[in-house]
């Protein structure tokens, strides 16, 4: 457990296989983790913000470079596997129609089978919402080019970086 997070008693964790059947995604409502599969290793570890609330799910993405993550505050997590590093955020306010009085966000979070760039959301109020980056980006957490030419930066200003810690 994340220091200063205390067990939640009812809390699933789930699990599932790299493509390369070696590593394994831990998904708990704290963390997501990998593991080396033969050891049980913990090689790397993603602890959530506390601001986006519990984890709700996660999932490899189809060729298992990417993970995608659901938030109960109903943002989306790209993180490129490898790493466990944030690529993209996805604002709620980017598939849900806002209404204050309806508490909505992910549930579940599935893969595609063959188009690794695309995922589906399974909601709170039964909807689903199948989400794919831009056809302009390609793929997810590929910014545009900044005005100053001082390389990849988010629209908030944050650099944008997949090189390991």
């Amino acid at each position: 457990m994340p220091n200063g997070r205390a067990p939640a008693p009812l809390a699933d964790t789930r699990v599932q296989f790299h493509l390369d059947q070696t590593h394994l995604l831990a998904v708990h409502e704290t963390q997501i983790a990998i593991y080396e599969a033969p050891k049980l290793e913990c090689l790397k570890q993603f602890v959530p913000r506390e601001a986006s609330g519990p984890i709700t799910h996660a999932t490899y993405s189809c060729d298992s470079q990417s993970i995608y993550v659901s938030f109960e505050d109903g943002s989306v997590g790209v993180l490129t596997a490898s790493t466990l590093r944030l690529r993209c955020r996805i604002n709620q306010t980017a598939y849900l129609h806002p209404n204050p009085s309806l508490r909505v966000y992910p549930l579940v979070i599935a893969a595609h089978p063959s188009e690794s760039n695309q995922f589906a959301l399974g909601l709170t109020d039964g909807g689903v919402h199948v989400l794919e980056p831009l056809e302009s980006e390609g793929r997810w957490g590929s910014p545009p080019p900044t005005e100053n030419g001082a390389g990849p930066s988010t629209p908030s200003g944050a650099s944008v970086s997949e090189q390991p810690q």
